[in-house]
């Protein structure tokens, strides 16, 4: 076996900071009770949204609330419940309150709902739409937080095009603008406070100079009372953090990997394109039972894969620990997890399946 493992997650997450193993063993411990009531806090969030949505429907059926400030309020708090894993629902909710902004020519309001519309258009990849949203936003006109979302966004935009792009010159003239846009956030928050210290981290990462961001963010959670598995994977000596792969040499940290750490852990994850490229690498995934989602179709449990009950961090790592322990399980699941790759999921596979299907439809 190669012996070389590289994490790669599917969230970003603060590099590592070397802290004792004793208070790694106390954050991991806080952090699997956290996730033991992970269906409590579902439970929660969905009973907030629910009380919202029913405030929302007792205020439609008054029509002289619909221009009420309360009433943009109530569809904002719906999409900042919706926005960190729905991007249709916090998409639908951003738009309505922009056009109910706009209806009633509130100008603050209406700076309030682009910056989500923005931020919705973004998450979803519908990049050319939300530059033309933040380009209609009066840049002069802002000021405090607003101002702060204005240049986060655009930040977030470039650094998406980039991404997306890949291909020189334009990958450095996207990464070039991000960049501008996070110098000017550090320059309209407080010095040294959390947002500046993230900020700074950001940009440091994105110059490689690595050791600067881990004191940078090591800084972010001294000031504020970080989530439990940021903070687990930062004290963690057995997380190492190699900074930005470029796509170009992607592959071959997949061929270099002996595992993936595939931790989604939520049915939005409706396939893996990553997962398989790892798989099709000979790299043996390591994944969350998620119901609804393609992950656990595209790999399959004692097959190509281990598969643990969701949530439960120790298994997870237990299941880590398996495959390298256990070379011939390990070379079983490689061979047949690339198999799987070639035999259903393929370029050449999906286009004669597609072809297929619509040919059907024409002969109907």
């Amino acid at each position: 076996m190669k012996r070389i493992f590289y994490m790669l997650l599917a969230l970003l997450v603060f590099p590592m900071v070397a802290l004792a193993a004793n208070e790694t063993t106390e954050w991991l411990d806080k952090l699997d009770k956290s996730l033991a009531n992970r269906d409590t806090y579902e439970k929660i969030r969905v009973e907030r949204i629910d009380a919202l949505r029913n405030e929302l429907y007792q205020m439609e059926k008054k029509s002289e609330t619909k221009a009420s400030d309360k009433y943009f309020e109530v569809m904002y708090g719906l999409y900042n419940e919706y926005k960190s894993y729905c991007y249709d629902s916090a998409h639908h909710y951003a738009q309505k309150c922009l056009t109910v902004a706009q209806s009633n020519n509130n100008d603050d309001q209406v700076v309030k709902a682009s910056n989500a519309v923005a931020f919705s258009l973004i998450s979803a990849g519908f990049l050319t739409e939300a530059y033309e949203v933040l380009k209609s936003i009066d840049r002069k006109k802002l000021s405090g937080l607003q101002l702060e979302e204005y240049y986060e966004h655009f930040s977030q935009l470039w650094r998406a095009q980039a991404d997306y792009v890949r291909e020189e010159p334009f990958y450095t003239k996207y990464i070039t603008q991000s960049n501008a846009y996070l110098d000017s956030l550090m320059q309209i928050v407080p010095k040294k406070s959390v947002q500046w210290w993230s900020y700074k981290g950001s940009r440091q990462m994105r110059d490689h100079e690595f050791q600067q961001a881990l004191e940078s963010f090591g800084n972010v959670l001294e000031l504020c009372d970080s989530d439990m598995h940021q903070k687990a994977m930062t004290t963690s000596d057995r997380v190492k953090f190699i900074g930005r792969i470029p796509n170009d040499y992607l592959r071959c940290y997949y061929y270099a990997s002996d595992i993936f750490a595939f931790t989604s852990c939520t049915k939005q994850e409706a396939f893996g394109i990553a997962l398989a490229e790892a798989m099709y690498c000979g790299s043996v995934p390591v994944t969350f039972t998620i119901d609804g989602s393609g992950v656990n179709w595209v790999s399959v449990n004692g097959e190509t894969c281990i598969e643990v009950p969701l949530g439960d961090v120790k298994a997870y790592a237990a299941a880590i620990d398996k495959l390298f322990s256990d070379n011939d399980l390990y070379m079983k699941y490689a061979t047949a997890g690339k198999e799987r790759i070639i035999k259903m999921f393929t370029s050449e596979k999906s286009n004669k399946e597609a072809n297929a299907i619509f040919k059907e439809l024409i002969d109907l």
